[in-house]
Parts: structure tokens; C-alpha cells; sequence
């Protein structure tokens, strides 16, 4: 009976210890997930803060910088061309040519509403309205033929040579050709809006023979992108975008570009530069320069990064 007891006092002890044990457990449980928390959030702000988007504009309604009362501050100024102040100057279109449109008066009104006496051409009143044609057309080439009127050898009948062609056998035209490649890159129109306009002109053309039209096209312009590479790699001066993107690069310990081995990662940006291997291929930047490392020049093997 006495062992019993003993037993009994020995286990209620033990279950006094692990439910203290437990309830301390339960509250480091409880820190952690709140600091866990915390170190999410922090993590999530950072990493908008290196790769969310920015503007370079600050926001109209910004005062952090300025130390004026709402008071003191002025009015703000009115949108387009103010009263007080001279217009800009006229544009000169002189170099556009001109279609002469004569306009007279009616044969009845050539004469005086009173006494009936006929009016006298005393000179012109001049003006000028800019206008603008764009119409599609089908050229309708006819070649002649000829006939032989002598009994020489040799074919009966010679026709006139044929239209040279941009594309064999294909019905656009040089000049269709041309206004796709040039609204195309002048522009930065996409080509499906080129000929949604077209088509309100009555040219409803198939987006298909389109870009099979610039697939054909593209060897003719082999030649001038060689000597564009070739010209980005005489230059002493290399262009590269504003626009950057960032990127993190792990980098092993035997990398020289952390010498600092303890950093296992690089913060790094990629602009595009005309002077590489390719004229708009990008290539990785260091974005700032950590204490005990070094700059690490762009990366010969760039689809590798």
C-alpha cells in the first residue's frame, strides 16, 4: 500500500513537470511564429524594394521635399496656350506640293444684281488648307506584244520585259512592302492595326500573307545587320538602355566575383547593349560595389546566365 502511494506521488510529480514544460513550449511556439511572421513581411518589403517597379517621376501631390505652408504655395498653372502671352509660330508646309484649285463665280453671277453689267477678272484672293490623300489601287500591268512582220527565225511574237518583283509571284507591291516595314519600325505599330486602318480603306489584306511576306524579306537584311554589328564594334563609344532589369546571380566560392566568400549571392542588372556579340543582347551588372568585393566584367557565355 505504502509502494502504491509512492507511485502514485512519483507520477503526479512527473505530470506536474511536463505540463509546466508543455506550457513553455506552447509560448516559444508562439514567439516564433510571430517573429516568422514578422521576418516574412520584412522579406516580402525588401524584395519589392529591389524588384518592384519604380518610377523616376516623383507624384504631383508629393510635399516631403518642400517646407512651404499650403498657404505659400502657388496656384497651379493653367493647361495650353495662356492669354497673356505671344502663340507659338505658325509651321511653314512650303515644302508640300500644291494642287492649284481655281474656284470662279457661276456664269449668272458674272454680272451686275442691278443694271446687268458684266464683271471684270481684277486678280485672285489666295488660300491654303492642308490636305491628305491615301488610297490603295491596283496597278494593272499591261505588257505589249509584237509581232514579227519578217520571216527570220526565231519566236513570231516578243513581249515588252516584265515589272521586276520584290517577292516572286507575289501580288503586293513594292511600295505595300514598304509602308508595313517602315509603319512597322518607325512607328512600333503592331501590324495588326496597320491593316485594321488599311481595311477601312477598303485594302482588307490576310495577316498571314503579311508575315509570311516579312519572313521573306528577312534574308535581304542579313547584309546591313552584319555591318551594324561590325560598326557597334568599331565604335569607342557604346550605348546601352536606361532600362535595367534585377536579377540575383548565385555565385559559387571560387567565383572572383565575391571575394568575400561569406556573400553567396550578387545583386546584379542586365542592360542591353548594342556592342556585344548580339546589338540588343543584354549583359550582367553589378548594381553597387560590397565592401571586399570586386566588379565582375560582363559574362563571355551570355545565354548561360
Amino acid at each position: 500500500m505504502a509502494q502504491l502511494r509512492r507511485e502514485n506521488l512519483e507520477l503526479r510529480q512527473q505530470a506536474g513537470y511536463w505540463r509546466s514544460q508543455h506550457a513553455v513550449a506552447k509560448q516559444q511556439i508562439a514567439a516564433l511564429e510571430q517573429e516568422v511572421a514578422q521576418l516574412c513581411g520584412e522579406n516580402r518589403k525588401l524584395q519589392d524594394q529591389l524588384f518592384g517597379r519604380k518610377s523616376e517621376t516623383s507624384s504631383p501631390t508629393d510635399r516631403s521635399n518642400h517646407l512651404d505652408e499650403p498657404d505659400e504655395t502657388a496656384p497651379p498653372q493653367p493647361r495650353g496656350q495662356r492669354h497673356d502671352r505671344p502663340g507659338p509660330k505658325r509651321r511653314d508646309y512650303r515644302h508640300l506640293p500644291v494642287r492649284e484649285e481655281p474656284r470662279v463665280l457661276p456664269e449668272l453671277q458674272r454680272a451686275c444684281p442691278t443694271r446687268g453689267r458684266p464683271l471684270t477678272a481684277c486678280g485672285a484672293e489666295l488660300s491654303e488648307q492642308v490636305e491628305i490623300e491615301i488610297e490603295a489601287y491596283r496597278r494593272l500591268i499591261r505588257r505589249r506584244r509584237y509581232q514579227r512582220t519578217c520571216r527570220c527565225p526565231g519566236p513570231r511574237t516578243v513581249t515588252a520585259p516584265a515589272v521586276p518583283e520584290l517577292i516572286p509571284k507575289g501580288r503586293l507591291g513594292a511600295s505595300v512592302r514598304v509602308e508595313i516595314l517602315h509603319d512597322k519600325f518607325a512607328t512600333q505599330r503592331p501590324t495588326e492595326r496597320l491593316l485594321q486602318s488599311w481595311r477601312r480603306l477598303g485594302l482588307n489584306l490576310s495577316a498571314g500573307t503579311v508575315t509570311e511576306g516579312l519572313h521573306r524579306l528577312e534574308p535581304l537584311f542579313v547584309g546591313l545587320y552584319k555591318a551594324l554589328i561590325t560598326r557597334n564594334r568599331q565604335t569607342a563609344f557604346h550605348q546601352a538602355d536606361e532600362t535595367r532589369w534585377l536579377v540575383f546571380i548565385i555565385v559559387g566560392d571560387q567565383s572572383p566575383v565575391v571575394a568575400d566568400r561569406t556573400h553567396a549571392s550578387l545583386r546584379c542588372g542586365r542592360w542591353p547593349s548594342p556592342a556585344d556579340l548580339d546589338p540588343f543582347l543584354p549583359w550582367n551588372r553589378p548594381e553597387a560595389k560590397r565592401p571586399g568585393s570586386k566588379r565582375a566584367p560582363p559574362p563571355r557565355d551570355l545565354n548561360a546566365s
